[in-house]
């Protein structure tokens, strides 16, 4: 599974569309696997953001042909960093 930079631009707008009026931003990893870290702005309602499983749902009509919803990491404000 690979996806293009354009596809990964579409993503990237996809989710900050989405994310935006909650107070979430949101970028792709430049390369694979692919990773998408959800960000909190000052204005983040921590309550409002869907549960990743959802997310990875609703982002399934953004996806290329043979990518699969499950192919994408996603890391929450909430996820410890190492």
């Amino acid at each position: 599974m690979s996806l293009s930079a354009d596809d990964r631009g579409r993503l990237e707008t996809a989710l900050r569309m989405m994310l935006a009026a909650d107070g979430f931003t949101a970028t792709v990893s430049p390369s694979d696997p692919v990773t998408i870290e959800v960000i909190a702005t000052d204005a983040a309602c921590a309550d409002c953001l869907v549960p990743k499983d959802i997310l990875l749902m609703v982002l399934a009509e953004h996806l290329p042909a043979g990518v699969a919803p499950g192919d994408l990491t996603v890391l929450y404000p909430s996820d410890a960093r190492a």
